[in-house]
């Protein structure tokens, strides 16, 4: 859900989470029908549709007649981190980042300071997590994911990176996707 103000164009996400056939997320690209301005020229609420890796995909637009700066549109996906099992969540809290991009109902946007939660996380087995965070500020939630693997070894020196793939890839390895 997007919020935003009478007579001003909601602030549509650029990227949305797409999931392999494995389960494995990743960011993909997303673009959204155009919006008249009579959608948002009155209080009330409409669907924006959209298309993403091929798939149509629909997100519901709220308009108000006011907002304060402290209402947030939506919170930018973090990301999505690969640790060793038996990292500490220490070590994934620092590649998945202390703050991540908010974009107000006014158009504006800032990074804010988050607070991640290592409920529903386990690094001690191979898996990809969702897991959330408080957003300073805000009472919406970040989202980043963790893919825990066997591989052992040090990620001192290395950065989150993204890998885009085709949806419905045959690959099955992180090689075959290089």
């Amino acid at each position: 859900q997007v919020t935003t103000v009478v007579g001003q164009a909601p602030s549509l996400p650029s990227e949305l989470p797409v999931y392999l056939s494995g389960g494995e997320p990743f960011s993909e690209t997303v673009t959204w029908d155009s919006v008249s301005s009579s959608l948002y020229a009155k209080e009330g609420s409409f669907t924006v549709k959209g298309t993403v890796a091929g798939t149509t995909v629909s997100l519901k637009v709220v308009v108000k007649k006011t907002a304060a700066d402290s209402d947030v549109s939506y919170v930018n996906p973090s990301g999505f981190i690969t640790v060793p099992v038996g990292s500490t969540f220490a070590s994934a809290k620092e590649l998945l980042g202390s703050s991540v991009w908010v974009v107000f109902t006014n158009g504006g946007d800032e990074r804010k300071t988050v607070t991640w939660s290592s409920s529903g996380l386990d690094l001690s087995k191979k898996g990809t997590y969702r897991i959330t965070g408080t957003v300073d500020g805000t009472s919406l939630k970040a989202v980043g994911y963790v893919r825990v693997t066997d591989t052992k070894g040090s990620t001192d020196g290395f950065a989150t990176i993204r890998r885009y793939v085709k949806v419905n890839t045959s690959a099955t390895t992180e090689a075959a996707l290089l």
